[in-house]
């Protein structure tokens, strides 16, 4: 380890709990396929069985995803992400950016979906860091782009840290480092 590196450990405490609830709701899932929607007594506007299937296999199908991917990062040795004068490397999820260097950072902002706090790494070249990957990564590069700004946002969920701290962090190495790159 590099003195002035910060390292950001993966929370596994966080990542079981993604996996216990995962589970969870892709049992509510489970539970909705097999709903029969007028004997259930649901009210009329909700009660269409297509609603009801659509609902339940995107319950399975995404929250499935979800409790794999936690799953498989309870036994990923590498820290979430790596603060240091290169940059910010990120293992943190699923579509990690790998290293960031800090030429390629214009700034941070952060962006809220349903009181999820995630930091935003405003890039230079967004391009370059959506044209990464696979289709699907490209795909949901060009997603978080659209919704936040940049292709690259962190959340805190996954990590050893506070999204606070994290926000502090950032602003203090990219304070650091950010300007001379």
């Amino acid at each position: 380890m590099h003195p002035d590196e910060r390292i950001i450990p993966l929370s596994r405490v966080k990542l079981v709990l993604l996996v216990i609830v995962s589970f969870l709701l892709v049992g509510l899932g489970v539970w909705l396929r097999s709903l029969d929607p007028t004997a259930a007594g649901i009210p009329r506007p909700f009660a269409n069985p297509v609603v009801i299937q659509v609902v339940a296999w995107s319950c399975i199908g995404f929250f499935s995803l979800c409790g794999l991917y936690a799953f498989a990062k309870l036994f990923d040795k590498k820290p979430g992400l790596i603060f240091s004068s290169s940059g910010i490397t990120d293992n943190s999820s699923g579509i990690a950016a790998g290293l960031i260097p800090w030429g390629d950072i214009e700034g941070f902002s952060v962006h809220e979906i349903q009181g999820h706090r995630m930091l935003v790494v405003l890039l230079k070249d967004p391009e370059k860091y959506i044209e990464r990957g696979s289709a699907l990564r490209r795909s949901v590069n060009r997603t978080n782009h659209n919704m936040s700004g940049s292709p690259i946002a962190v959340g805190s969920n996954g990590l050893r840290i506070s999204f606070d701290d994290l926000q502090t962090v950032a602003n203090e190495y990219f304070a650091r480092y950010g300007n001379r790159a």
